[in-house]
């Protein structure tokens, strides 16, 4: 599991992530999908996302609504990105990428 940086509340922010083969290797999966959770509330933010891969290196767009604070009095959550890259024929590799969300308005 991979810590990226704390965003503020609302704004949008980009994970990027790299592909390997099974030899550690860059490759390029045909498929990307990825699902958004706030640890914190328990909620699924994103259940379906997905991106067109065309490299090893991609970014994940976390949209500003994504990044909005679940419950209010809450001065951070921790949310958890994963990310199931599709090598074909039951070949999927998971990977789950952290970062806490900051509520600006406490």
């Amino acid at each position: 599991m991979s810590c990226i940086l704390t965003v503020p509340a609302g704004n949008v922010s980009w994970l990027t992530v790299s592909f390997f083969d099974k030899d550690g290797l860059p490759a390029t999966p045909a498929t990307v999908d990825y699902k958004i959770i706030c640890l914190t509330t328990g909620t699924v933010i994103n259940a379906t996302g997905s991106i067109t891969p065309t490299g090893p290196v991609e970014e994940i767009e976390i949209t500003a609504a994504e990044n909005a604070i679940v419950n209010a009095i809450n001065t951070r959550e921790h949310r958890r990105v994963i990310v199931t890259a599709g090598y074909g024929a039951a070949k999927d590799h998971v990977e789950a990428y952290d970062y806490y969300v900051r509520n600006l308005n406490l």
